[in-house]
């Protein structure tokens, strides 16, 4: 699958790759999920990650698994459950980092 995602927007010369992608679906559905109340208060980073991952590559496994350790080296987290609100900050902090390269 080929790494461009997503076209620049205007005016930029960054493209999204699929760990942007990736990271900021996370954090839309984890904060979603926070909204319902329908997410325990730690959370398993890898498999939640990893669902999206699967999603976004489809059944290019290999890709998927990429992305995700990509995706989870630049949060910084290893395997194991975190609390729900620090992955958020997290996620947060990371998309907020790249928006500010892109500018």
């Amino acid at each position: 699958m080929s790494s461009i995602i997503a076209a620049p927007a205007s005016g930029s010369k960054r493209v999204a790759t699929p760990v942007d992608v990736l990271l900021r679906r996370a954090s839309e559905g984890l904060m979603a999920g926070m909204l319902r109340g329908g997410l325990p208060p730690r959370i398993d980073v890898a498999g939640f990650l990893a669902r999206y991952a699967r999603r976004l590559h489809g059944t290019d496994r290999a890709a998927a698994a990429r992305t995700l350790a990509v995706a989870m080296g630049r949060l910084g987290c290893t395997r194991g459950p975190l609390p729900t609100r620090v992955l958020a900050d997290r996620l947060h902090h990371v998309l907020r980092a790249r928006a500010g390269e892109a500018a």
